[in-house]
Formats: structure tokens, sequence, C-alpha cells
């Protein structure tokens, strides 16, 4: 995984930055172009617990999720086969009325790397 450290300021990306260190307090959507693998880490910043459910929006994609305790962090792990780089999509929600978590992204495909074809 390629970790480059690059802050974004919108939690919904339409670029093919591979790393975000941005908080959110909502339901969202994160998408981008991204490589085979994503790593999705999520920290509870809030003094209060909270749930996390994250959904790769493909038709037969995963769903994962969790209850995350004050400072607590978790790291979702998504990946497909094809060729890189390829269009991602993850809807973020919870049940909370308490919802303040940190993300970050790391991707094995990054802007700027060439294409990845699969043959």
């Amino acid at each position: 995984m390629v970790d480059l450290g690059i802050p974004v300021h919108s939690l919904t990306n339409t670029t093919s930055r591979c790393t975000w260190n941005v908080s959110c307090n909502s339901n969202s959507t994160i998408s981008g172009a991204y490589g085979q693998g994503v790593k999705l880490t999520f920290k509870n910043i809030n003094v209060l617990g909270t749930t996390l459910t994250v959904k790769d929006n493909l038709p037969f994609g995963e769903t994962k999720g969790i209850i995350l305790f004050p400072q607590q962090s978790v790291t979702f792990t998504f990946s497909r086969f094809g060729e890189e780089p390829m269009g991602w999509s993850f809807d973020v929600s919870t049940v909370s009325d308490a919802f303040i978590v940190t993300y970050s992204i790391e991707s094995t495909w990054i802007t700027g790397m060439p294409d990845n074809p699969c043959y």
C-alpha cells in the first residue's frame, strides 16, 4: 500500500488522491480512482462511542461495520481484481447521534503511476 500523506479537505473525493486525513460527522460517500486494494482507516475522535458502516457500492460489494469506542481505530480492507486504476465508491453511515470520525485511505495505485493492465 502507498501512503502519500496528502490532506484533502473535502469528504467526497472525485480526484485520484490516495490518502486523506479528514473528519466527517454525517453519512457520506468516499469515491475516487484507486488500485486493486484499498484500506480505509477510521478513528472515533468523539468522547462517546459510535456505530460505523462502510459499504462498497458495487452490485455485490462488501459491507463492513463496527461499534467504535472513544479514540478507537479500525481499518477495513477492500479488494477486487482488475486493471488499475479502477473506480471505487464507498457509503459511510451511522445510526448514532454522536458521529465524529477521522479517516485515511491507502491504495495499491496512486495518481502519477502508470496504468496497470491485468494481462
